[in-house]
């Protein structure tokens, strides 16, 4: 101890030269930290104090009591677009039509064959069959795409037709909702 005690009275100049330095060096840390924290401070009372003068948590708060409206109005849409899409199940939206001649005096090809139906294919097909003095109309039930009658060749075209209308239909959904996720 008394080693140590005999060194710093010689170096008793350079040791408070170096507790000085260190003093100052600490002094201004803490002016530089102290200005940093003051910046800060405004930043945190600024968003504490949100765009419109209300708190951080006030935002919050609304901002979950809109989200939990919205989400009652999604579970809504989406109940509602349920029911639709069940609905357009069985609505008539295949549509073909088939104009021709029925008879070898009639031309213009008055007569024509109608198949509507919906997408499983349940509906009907109408068949005017039109001469120069009559006109003869036709209706045969479909279920599943077929008919318990037997069906002419202008029928079955029209029934392919609506088919194809569908298919079509659906494809082009498809695509869509694709191209919407891509």
């Amino acid at each position: 101890m008394e080693i140590i005690m005999g060194w710093l009275e010689g170096q008793l100049v350079q040791v408070a030269i170096g507790v000085v330095c260190l003093l100052v060096i600490a002094l201004v840390l803490f002016v530089i930290n102290s200005v940093k924290l003051q910046k800060l401070m405004r930043r945190y009372r600024q968003l504490m104090r949100g765009s419109t003068g209300a708190n951080l948590e006030q935002l919050i708060e609304d901002s979950l009591r809109e989200l939990s409206v919205i989400s009652l109005h999604q579970t809504k849409i989406e109940a509602q677009l349920a029911i639709l899409e069940a609905r357009t199940q069985v609505s008539l939206q295949g549509v073909g039509m088939v104009r021709f001649d029925a008879f070898r005096d009639s031309g213009g090809e008055q007569s024509f064959s109608l198949g509507i139906a919906d997408r499983r294919g349940d509906g009907f097909v109408l068949t005017n069959l039109h001469g120069r003095d009559e006109s003869y109309l036709y209706a045969k039930p479909l279920r599943g795409w077929h008919s318990s009658y037997p069906l002419t060749e202008e029928e079955e075209e029209a029934i392919r037709e609506a088919f194809q209308g569908i298919e079509e239909e659906k494809a082009g959904i498809i695509e869509s909702r694709q191209e919407k996720t891509d």
